[in-house]
């Protein structure tokens, strides 16, 4: 406690066990009650039923919110690269090669498919089948 490094916080007088015990059955009393009141204003089981269903669609929601933030950033960096490869096509076929404009138009498309597939993203409900249609539409067949 005659540390001099340790400043303001070894004035300060320590807690002592019976302190912290009190202040834990105050919070667990209050966290008790307030428990109590929740479960007499929400009713008998259907109320914590219904809360319990609250909590799983939020979770649900939550759940939802991330993947679709996943899937938003997987699809700008794609089309990012595409992006990039447009532009290296373009050189390209203004420097005069033949096979970059077909290029171009394959990455067009490709740019097309994915700016469709960021739209559907927030309206489809199966991100599964939104990411095949995707791979599908990407692929050179």
């Amino acid at each position: 406690l005659d540390d001099p490094r340790r400043g303001a916080a070894a004035a300060r007088p320590a807690l002592r066990p019976e302190r912290l015990l009190a202040r834990a059955v105050r919070w667990g009393r209050w966290g008790s009650e307030a428990a109590a009141r929740e479960r007499e204003e929400a009713g008998s089981f259907g109320g914590r039923a219904a809360n319990r269903r609250e909590l799983e669609a939020q979770s649900r929601r939550e759940q939802r919110r991330f993947r679709t933030e996943e899937l938003t950033l997987g699809l700008s960096t794609l089309t990012a690269v595409y992006r990039e490869r447009l532009a290296r096509d373009l050189e390209a076929s203004r420097d005069g090669d033949g096979r970059a404009d077909h290029r171009v138009a394959g990455t067009l498309r490709r740019l097309d498919a994915l700016r469709e597939a960021q739209r559907r993203l927030s309206t489809t409900l199966d991100e599964g089948l939104l990411l095949h249609d995707l791979l599908f539409a990407l692929s050179d067949f």
